[in-house]
């Protein structure tokens, strides 16, 4: 009997929460300065209320009701049933002079003053503890009963499998509350994205999120259901289990999902493993049961954030394969999709290892959502995440990428027009080989792909090309190795590409860049060959791309005479290409050295008859030298050189 009376207490306080809370609500919407983190706390109350409900549910089968737990949780739960009871008649008590009742019934927002605000904001985040707490104690309770519950499905299950069920059986067979038929009728189902790890706390934290997904029935029925989560850590000292709570209405029954996280020092031997890319290691550590696929840092890493961070795209193609969720984040937010290009180790990876992971990645994740925003991201990052620019990257680098993008996405992409299908390219995060197979694929054509070159976007520009041409090119004997995962000469590509380019076209300039395409590289290859002054070097490694790239041109079926006077023309009236020092920067210590001025250059039909002529000029610092020689700096008197 007690059981029976707490059961229903309980229900019926929970019931008067979320009441209160819809309440709350449409009083607050009826108010015009509302700060946004009372918005938040409710919507929050809203989140605990619900999941709380579907625990209470769960309780009632494991038959925690009449223990202490249970009546301490019933105790948070009617505290923070107090909390908004009072807050509820503060705010009756606030809205209720005449002059306000009339604003309201003319359908006119009210304004309360500042300290009810800051009053009611005290009274949401003591109930808000409270559900926190109610929380912490039920899931706590249920951990208990795990083994319990563990061992009671096995025995069903061995039952079931002696004794198989006849469809004459199921005829007038009762189904269990939490084995409901609508559970069935779903071929995806929500799963956990998107919490971001919350650090240890003494006494305990809880992270909500809620948001909308489209679940698509058995029936072929699609619909848009309302998703809340709730990530619970306890208490440090009380376990190191993290818990995973979602919820979540389908066909007018509520469904649920708990999944739990093992916190684990970085320097455990699971971390070690996946940091070194040991699989092996891996497999034989959750095989003893020493650890656990779900196993995580302080900071909220994964095996699968290590596993990429370090470049071991093998290891974490089998972790994926195993089960390992893919979005999950660290405290700061990211995914383990966020350290694919900040690796380089991937340089030691094969293609098709990385294009299984990169297959795998998308498929496994649902990132239907930002494929949808890459047609409108273009070069403004600042719209979307850092991942969702890596993102960018892998669908123009990695082969078969784009396919895959293009089927998670709802609309027809091909029928976009050409400038929305391109608003994600840029020629920095472009792989030229895998380019080719993306043309061919989408029926896009060169000229197609050239008349997209627009001059007000920085990565699409013609300079950026040419920047990048130097950058990647690797000459046939190695002298310049490639940068990226492939190793494929974009030779080929250079020579269609500006094929039709015309002269001035190949040496227009951009607004605020006073240089041409190729001089604008040129300079910028300069920078990268800091270490190499004294002897010269510098000039010969420059020169090998620069011919190369003449190569191309001059199979593209442009006229290396008429370009090279056009180049000489202008290099001679642009004064700030003549006035400054090229700088040699080392990238490591960050320090720039004084490089020199580029006086003029030479041109021919041939490739081999361009050449750029510089020079230090050091005896400009000559006269300086004799000045200071002349009239040394004056002694401080007092000094102690008088």
């Amino acid at each position: 009997m007690a059981e029976v009376v707490g059961l229903v207490a309980s229900a019926f306080t929970l019931g008067e929460v979320a009441i209160k809370v819809i309440k709350l609500k449409k009083i607050y919407s009826d108010i015009r300065n509302v700060p946004t983190y009372i918005k938040k706390q409710l919507d929050e109350l809203e989140v605990l209320s619900a999941i709380i409900t579907e625990i209470e549910a769960e309780a009632e089968i494991d038959g925690l009701q009449g223990t202490t737990f249970g009546a301490m949780t019933l105790r948070y739960c009617k505290s923070a049933t107090d909390e908004l009871d009072e807050l509820l008649q503060d705010l009756d008590k606030a809205l209720q002079s005449p002059r306000r009742l009339r604003r309201t019934a003319t359908k006119v927002k009210v304004a309360l003053d500042q300290e009810s605000l800051v009053k009611a904001g005290k009274h949401l985040d003591s109930a808000r503890q409270s559900l926190q707490l109610a929380m912490t104690l039920k899931t706590y309770s249920l951990t208990k009963k795990i083994p319990e519950r563990m061992a009671s499905m096995y025995l069903v299950q061995r039952a079931d499998v002696a004794n198989p069920v006849t469809s004459s059986s199921l005829e007038n067979q009762v189904t269990p509350s939490l084995m409901n038929e609508e559970s069935f009728n779903l071929v995806s189902m929500p799963d956990f994205r998107d919490l971001r790890w919350s650090t240890r706390s003494y006494f305990g934290n809880i992270t909500t999120s809620k948001r909308y997904q489209t679940v698509q029935e058995r029936s072929g029925e699609i619909r848009k259901v309302q998703v809340s989560q709730a990530r619970i850590r306890l208490p440090s000292w009380l376990s190191r289990t993290v818990w995973d709570i979602l919820a979540y209405e389908s066909s007018g029954a509520m469904m649920w999902k708990i999944s739990t996280w093992n916190v684990r020092p970085r320097s455990s031997e699971i971390f070690k493993a996946a940091r070194s890319g040991d699989l092996n290691t891996i497999n034989s550590l959750i095989l003893s049961g020493k650890a656990s696929l779900y196993d995580r840092d302080e900071y909220g890493f994964t095996l699968l954030h290590y596993a990429i961070l370090y470049g071991y795209v093998v290891t974490a193609t089998s972790l994926m394969k195993m089960g390992h969720p893919v979005r999950e984040q660290d405290t700061s937010g990211c995914l383990p999709f966020d350290f694919f290009y900040r690796t380089t180790s991937l340089a030691n990876s094969e293609v098709s290892e990385v294009s299984e992971f990169v297959a795998l990645m998308i498929s496994s994740g649902d990132f239907s959502d930002e494929f949808q925003l890459l047609p409108s991201l273009g070069s403004n990052l600042a719209r979307g995440t850092f991942w969702i620019t890596v993102l960018k990257t892998v669908v123009w680098s990695i082969p078969g990428a784009m396919k895959l993008m293009i089927n998670e996405m709802s609309g027809d992409f091909r029928q976009l027009p050409l400038a929305r299908q391109f608003e994600s390219f840029s020629w920095y995060v472009v792989e030229f080989d895998t380019l080719d197979d993306i043309l061919f694929e989408n029926q896009w054509s060169i000229d197609g792909l050239r008349s997209m070159m627009d001059d007000s976007r920085p990565d699409q520009s013609l300079h950026s090309f040419v920047e990048i041409y130097f950058t990647q090119y690797r000459d046939n004997s190695g002298t310049q190795k490639h940068n990226t995962i492939h190793t494929g000469r974009i030779n080929d590509f250079t020579q269609r590409f500006l094929s039709g380019i015309s002269v001035n076209t190949l040496t227009q300039r951009r607004e605020y860049i006073h240089t041409t395409p190729l001089l604008n590289a040129i300079a910028d290859k300069v920078k990268s060959l800091h270490g190499r002054t004294r002897s010269r070097a510098w000039e010969r490694n420059l020169t090998i791309p620069i011919h190369n790239f003449l190569e191309d041109v001059s199979r593209a079926g442009i006229n290396l005479v008429e370009y090279g006077r056009k180049e000489l023309s202008l290099l001679m009236s642009t004064e700030s290409a003549r006035s400054v020092r090229y700088a040699f920067t080392d990238y490591n210590s960050r320090w720039s050295t004084i490089g020199p001025y580029l006086v003029s250059m030479k041109y021919g039909p041939n490739p081999e008859d361009w050449e750029y002529i510089w020079d230090y000029m050091v005896e400009e610092f000559a006269g300086d030298f004799w000045e200071m020689v002349d009239n040394p700096p004056l002694a401080i008197p007092g000094g102690w050189v008088d």
